[in-house]
């Protein structure tokens, strides 16, 4: 019977260190189970903050890209605008080419003219008549390219409010 006495006392004094050792298990479970919480609910807030933010820069990445979409349009139309002058422009400066070649032809033949002592009227007039045209013609591409400056300088000073 005292070995069934110490083996019973054993076996109480081995129970009741698996109860303590259960509790103690149990509560390092709870305070574990409440870290994991805690942890959980701190990692889901910074979670949510950072889908803000990515919705914050995907916002200003939007905005970003409609003004540089509208800065490319606005581009794009200055230079059609401004390839448009140009042929305007080249289209003024052959007619004064062509316009200054019968000048000096008509010069030519006026002097030709002159050394042969047949000089009349009908060659000056031809002279004057091609002259005339050639400042003409060189107004009309002076007229042009001023245009063009002031096409280019009128937004500027639009922009400016203050002047």
């Amino acid at each position: 019977m005292t070995d069934f006495a110490a083996l019973e006392a054993r076996l109480d004094a081995a129970l009741k260190r698996i109860a303590a050792g259960v509790e103690r298990l149990g509560q390092r479970d709870a305070g574990a189970a409440e870290a994991a919480r805690e942890e959980a609910a701190r990692l889901r807030a910074e979670l949510t903050a950072e889908k803000a933010a990515h919705g914050q820069l995907a916002e200003r990445i939007n905005a970003i890209r409609a003004k540089q979409d509208e800065t490319v349009s606005q581009l794009e139309a200055r230079v059609g605008r401004l390839q448009a002058r140009a042929e305007e422009l080249a289209a003024e400066v052959g007619r004064l080419r062509r316009v200054n070649a019968a000048l000096r032809e008509a010069a030519q033949d006026l002097r030709r003219a002159a050394a042969a002592g047949s000089a009349g009227a009908a060659e000056v007039n031809a002279v004057l008549e091609a002259e005339l045209e050639a400042t003409r013609s060189a107004q009309a591409a002076d007229r042009a390219e001023l245009e063009a400056i002031l096409a280019e300088l009128t937004p500027l000073i639009e922009e400016r409010p203050d002047v």
